[in-house]
């Protein structure tokens, strides 16, 4: 008897913890949220000026390479096989370095890129978890990562995200 006893008591203890750990799931269309921020269009305004910059700096180089190609042709048939070949190694190294330049160009975007983002991502990360400790959701999934089924009864928390962030919400 006192088995039995304590084992529906264990029982009636799982069935409780596992009521009490119900899941409640939320969504959120992040891209939505981005899109209203004018955070995002300042960092918009400077990724554009850093791209502007990194492809001045590369269409100067290639500007050089083309005036020292040209000079190069125009008094090649005046130049000593050894001056020739230096000339030949110089352009040679110069196209290197433009190649370099250009692979280390879009990993210098890709880094600025993140850095001003990362703050307002931060943002939004404490504001989502704000929001969904008060709607008492333990799940919260991104519209965006393409769900095979969505059910409109799942709560939408992007235009409070948004307004939260002190953004102007979608009409829905």
């Amino acid at each position: 008897m006192k088995k039995i006893l304590v084992l529906m008591v264990a029982l009636f203890g799982f069935a409780a913890a596992a009521t009490a750990q119900s899941v409640k799931i939320a969504r959120i269309n992040t891209q939505d949220v981005m899109a209203s921020l004018s955070e995002v269009d300042s960092v918009r305004v400077k990724l554009e000026a850093f791209a502007k910059d990194l492809q001045d700096e590369l269409e100067t180089m290639q500007v050089e390479y083309n005036n020292k190609l040209d000079s190069y042709n125009k008094s090649k048939a005046t130049l000593t096989p050894v001056i020739a070949a230096q000339k030949e190694r110089d352009l040679n190294d110069l196209a290197r370095r433009i190649q370099e330049r250009s692979q280390t160009a879009q990993e210098d975007y890709t880094n600025v890129q993140l850095s001003l983002m990362q703050p307002i991502l931060d943002k939004m990360q404490e504001s989502v978890k704000k929001i969904s400790k008060q709607m008492m959701v333990t799940v919260v999934f991104d519209e965006q990562n393409s769900p095979i089924y969505l059910d409109e009864s799942i709560p939408d928390i992007t235009n409070k995200v948004i307004t939260d962030l002190g953004g102007k919400p979608k009409a829905q």
